[in-house]
């Protein structure tokens, strides 16, 4: 299963390559162009409507004005918004159908990358992959893969058992924005496998361990837990290979 699983990183890594040198930001394929762009266009008012709604959920990223991301990510996530995002497939056939599958893709796309500002750990405090987004917005920086490494990021995920869940789901929004230049740092995603592996080693679990926040379940062999693990993550890398064949 080790070996399945660093192949099929090796395949992502050089599928990122391919996306980053091929393809640079250009504003025509940001998301939030396309989607603006379909709703200049449409004649259909529940269209519109439906389109109004959903910028009103989501995180505008190209936006210069630093959000309170405590209200946005409440917003994001208020029942409203949820039935918004959790029916997109319904929701655009208010909109002509030569637009449907193009809203589907940018839509879900932008709802990923606005949840990578949004993670939010058991104390309801904002997970570590959020913070460094946040705070990669607020000054004007790029995300760079170094941001993953510090010892303290690894701790809080030891101990947070909300924030590490999200990290598998967290590769999609930032392979999102790989897919139009905006994050160009190819070795984010190996940072990421870094966590999801210290997770599952004894040294994370020396640290639960230390602080009282040991399950029983984890008695369980890690072999079995990295079984898991990589099943997770055999599933989202082949859903970003197929992803990136797609042509808007």
């Amino acid at each position: 299963m080790d070996d399945i699983k660093y192949f099929l990183y090796i395949l992502l890594i050089i599928n990122l390559f391919t996306v980053v040198f091929t393809k640079k930001y250009s504003v025509e394929d940001d998301y939030l162009y396309i989607l603006h762009n379909i709703q200049e266009k449409t004649k259909l008012y529940n269209c519109t409507n439906i389109i109004n709604s959903y910028k009103n959920c989501i995180l505008d990223y190209n936006n210069d004005v630093i959000p309170d991301y405590n209200s946005l990510c409440d917003n994001f996530s208020n029942k409203i918004c949820n039935l918004i995002i959790e029916n997109i497939d319904n929701n655009v056939l208010q909109c002509e159908k030569e637009y449907r599958n193009q809203l589907v893709k940018v839509m879900t796309n932008i709802y990923h990358v606005s949840k990578l500002f949004c993670y939010r750990g058991d104390n309801s405090e904002f997970c570590p992959i959020s913070r460094i987004f946040q705070k990669a917005k607020t000054v004007k920086e790029n995300v760079n893969s170094e941001d993953f490494y510090s010892y303290s990021i690894l701790h809080t995920y030891c101990l947070d058992e909300s924030c590490s869940q999200y990290i598998d789901e967290s590769y999609i929004g930032i392979y999102a924005l790989y897919n139009i230049g905006i994050i160009n740092d190819e070795n984010i995603m190996s940072s990421l496998k870094y966590i999801n592996d210290f997770i599952a080693s004894r040294d994370c679990y020396k640290i639960r361990q230390a602080y009282g926040n040991v399950k029983s379940e984890e008695n369980e062999s890690f072999s079995n837990k990295n079984y898991r693990i990589s099943v997770k993550l055999i599933i989202i890398i082949l859903l970003f290979l197929f992803s990136s064949f797609y042509i808007f």
